[in-house]
């Protein structure tokens, strides 16, 4: 097995060992929803909620259809783009442990979440489905993000976007504890790199020929930084 693979191998384990730790996340979330995220539990349950900013200019027409990536139990998008519902797929590789926990506390989600890895996008959708592919702190939890930003542009329509908004750097933050193994950042060039502990890619510069990349670092309240990425499928 070459350094590589083994280092996939490796983090790959990692990942399966601390998934409950993300699932031990979300059923304190619903527990504690009232005292710590009141507000942000309100709003993913809210029908009316309008879709956000970013993911709304990507879009072109009112109908359009958007897959969301590791959206966890429900998915922070907004549900309404003007008067008209927006179509979302979302899925996420725990969706049966979310399953339960929304069980638990007797909560209907207004979208389902599908039980799908970010890796293995194309084992049930086919390339060029969606309008816009979205992400929000997840990609950095999967165990091989370039391959999930692969799958996430194979699905998307050509001449279309994947928006993805990350803490940047969670990795280092987290102490590389638990699904944290990697590191989203932009360089003085504003090229957007994936680093672990074990290797780095310039994923900019890697996929000129089959994507324009735009990075920015937005400050979010009660967020803090965050890395935006916008990815233009050719």
């Amino acid at each position: 097995m070459c350094k590589r693979d083994s280092d996939s191998w490796k983090i790959h384990q990692n990942w399966k060992e601390n998934v409950r730790a993300e699932i031990h996340f979300w059923d304190m979330y619903f527990h504690y929803h009232v005292l710590r995220w009141n507000s942000d539990y309100k709003r993913r349950l809210d029908p009316d909620l309008q879709l956000q900013a970013r993911p709304a200019e990507l879009l072109k027409e009112t109908d359009s259809s958007i897959m969301d990536v590791g959206s966890g139990p429900l998915t922070y998008l907004g549900k309404k783009l003007g008067e008209k519902d927006v179509p979302i797929i979302a899925v996420d590789p725990l969706a049966d442990e979310y399953d339960a926990i929304l069980k638990k506390f007797g909560i209907i989600p207004l979208v389902r979440t599908n039980k799908l890895e970010a890796e293995n996008l194309t084992d049930t959708y086919v390339p060029d489905t969606f309008d816009l592919v979205f992400a929000r702190n997840s990609i950095d939890h999967t165990y091989n993000p370039e391959r999930a930003i692969l799958q996430m542009i194979s699905v998307v329509k050509r001449d279309k976007h994947v928006l993805m908004e990350h803490k940047p750097n969670e990795g280092e933050n987290e102490n590389y504890q638990g699904l944290h193994q990697w590191n989203f950042s932009m360089n003085s060039d504003g090229e957007f790199i994936i680093a672990s502990k074990y290797s780095s890619i310039n994923f900019t510069r890697k996929y000129l020929s089959i994507c324009k990349m735009n990075c920015e670092m937005v400050y979010e309240e009660g967020e803090g930084d965050m890395l935006i990425i916008r990815i233009f499928k050719k």
